[in-house]
């Protein structure tokens, strides 16, 4: 469908100054379902620069960072993260610092600031905003993710830097994405996404960490959204699906990972490559199984993310 970024635009700078983002439908329809998030964060900036309500441009603003964030391969995460700056200062200067709207603002400026530290690979610096988010959050689904959230990024951290407490940071991790999954229960969509996202960064932590192969609850996860939403996790199918059979066909998995979007989401894209290299090392091909991680090597990977496989490569290299 074909969209007028200035007529969209127009209709959401007329948004009432308390209103919330998680209802906006065209926002949901964008991201989600059509993934054109480059064209949602076009809309928010303009109608940010339409409106004449502080708040209501926050809010903007915040969904443009949301739309940026979610872009395909590389992005401008300078400019993200200026915009995440000019937004704390607006912020800032809002009357009612500790009133309900005020709050949400933080707590999703906390929220969307670890998603942009995290392409950049400052992994400390998303565990801190996400540490903010668990004090702001504004209800206990929201507190478990933001403690989900900052346990993730604490996990980056911990194999990047071959942390001698991997096991622990693994433990802990794996008991928030438990108790997480807990909470995200329902059948509404939302839940349905996040518990995909989780087992699927679950399984691929659970393999790298310990060698083990379980993707079953993934593959369920996968199979159980709707279907524009999987549209969404096509790349991380990719590699689940890559995984599901490293062990028992190599060249099954190969295949599989060869089939990742080229221009898709680099961390998952990075994890389909990986696999494809181990796959080649379990077959005998160390040749080719070394030309894959030395090319994986020379992709401009962290700038927008694939940071742990890079380290993975470099510390098997030592």
């Amino acid at each position: 469908m074909d969209y007028d970024v200035y007529s969209e635009a127009s209709k959401l700078s007329k948004l009432p100054a308390d209103t919330d983002s998680r209802d906006w439908p065209l926002g949901k329809k964008l991201l989600y379902e059509e993934g054109a998030p480059g064209l949602w964060a076009r809309i928010c900036l303009v109608a940010a620069a339409l409106t004449q309500e502080p708040m209501l441009a926050i809010w903007l603003l915040i969904e443009c960072v949301n739309g940026l964030r979610r872009e395909s391969g590389k992005w401008d995460v300078s400019f993200a993260s200026g915009l995440l700056d000019a937004i704390r200062e607006r912020i800032e200067l809002l009357p009612d610092q500790g009133g309900p709207c005020v709050l949400r603002l933080r707590e999703l400026w906390c929220y969307h600031s670890g998603w942009v530290y995290h392409p950049a690979g400052q992994f400390t610096k998303a565990v801190e905003c996400h540490r903010q988010s668990i004090g702001l959050a504004s209800n206990p689904r929201a507190r478990s993710l933001s403690e989900y959230n900052m346990l993730y990024e604490g996990m980056h951290h911990a194999i990047v830097m071959a942390d001698p407490q991997l096991a622990d940071r693994f433990r802990e991790y794996v008991h928030a994405a438990q108790e997480t999954l807990g909470v995200l229960s329902s059948n509404e969509e939302d839940d349905k996404r996040w518990r995909a996202n989780i087992q699927g960064h679950l399984a691929v932590f659970t393999w790298m960490v310990s060698g083990e192969i379980a993707v079953s609850d993934a593959l369920a996860a996968f199979e159980a959204l709707p279907g524009d939403t999987r549209n969404a996790f096509s790349e991380a199918e990719v590699v689940i699906g890559a995984l599901n059979v490293l062990t028992e066909t190599p060249l099954e998995a190969v295949g599989i990972a060869n089939g990742i979007n080229p221009e898709g989401q680099i961390d998952w894209r990075s994890y389909a490559m990986y696999i494809h290299g181990v796959a080649l090392a379990k077959v005998g091909k160390a040749e080719e199984s070394q030309e894959v991680f030395t090319h994986l090597l020379t992709l401009p990977n962290r700038e927008n993310g694939g940071h742990l496989v890079a380290a993975l490569i470099e510390q098997s290299f030592k």
